[in-house]
C-alpha cells in the first residue's frame, strides 16, 4: 500500500495516526517499520500529546481558534524533552506555520533522538481524516528534512485523493 511505498522510498518508519480528543493525543493506529538497522520504533496504540509532536500539531493545525485556546488553558506544557516547546506563543507560531506549509515537523520533542514529519490526510471538504508521518532518526531528518516534507506531502494527498474517491461513490 501507500504506507510501505513511502517508507520504502524513505528508506524510514511510516505511521498512520487518528485524534483522540477526549484525551487530547494522537494514536498510532498502523505502522510500517523502516528498513535502515537504527531506525524509530513505535507500537501500533501509542499515544503522544497534540502539543509536543509532529502528527499532534497537525490536529492543532485544524482546530478553529477557540478549540486552541481551551485546549492551551487546560494543558500544561511540559518539557517531555529537552527539546520541547513549551511556550505558549511558540507553539502558536508553530501552528501557523503547519497551516502554512501543510506539513509539522518535530526534532526530538517528544522522543529523545527521534523526529517527525507529519501531513494530513483530509475528506473531500478538507476534515481531517487522520495523519500520516515519517518517524526517523533526528540526525538523519534534519540531513534529508526536505526530501521527508515532500514524500509524505505527496503521499498525505494520494491518501486524501483516494479516501475522497471513495466517499463520492457511498
Amino acid at each position: 500500500g501507500l504506507m510501505t511505498k513511502l517508507s520504502r522510498d524513505v528508506g524510514e518508519t511510516v505511521v498512520l495516526a487518528r485524534a483522540d480528543d477526549r484525551r487530547k493525543c494522537i494514536v498510532c493506529t498502523d505502522v510500517v517499520e523502516g528498513a535502515a538497522s537504527v531506525r524509530y520504533a513505535v507500537a501500533v496504540g501509542t499515544t503522544r500529546p497534540y502539543y509536543a509532536s509532529a502528527a499532534g500539531r497537525v490536529v492543532l493545525a485544524h482546530k478553529d481558534d477557540s478549540w486552541v485556546q481551551n485546549y492551551l488553558d487546560n494543558t500544561s506544557l511540559h518539557g517531555i524533552t529537552a527539546q520541547t516547546v513549551t511556550s505558549r506563543s511558540r507553539l502558536l507560531e508553530t501552528l501557523k506555520n503547519v497551516r502554512r506549509s501543510g506539513v509539522s515537523l518535530s526534532f526530538e520533542e517528544a522522543t529523545d533522538g527521534g523526529a517527525g514529519i507529519a501531513a494530513p490526510i483530509l475528506s473531500g471538504d478538507g476534515k481531517l481524516l487522520g495523519v500520516l508521518s515519517i518517524g526517523a532518526i533526528a540526525s538523519r531528518a534534519r540531513r534529508d528534512t526536505e526530501k521527508y516534507v515532500n514524500a509524505v506531502r505527496e503521499a498525505a494527498a494520494e491518501l486524501s485523493a483516494l479516501v475522497g474517491a471513495l466517499t463520492k461513490i457511498a
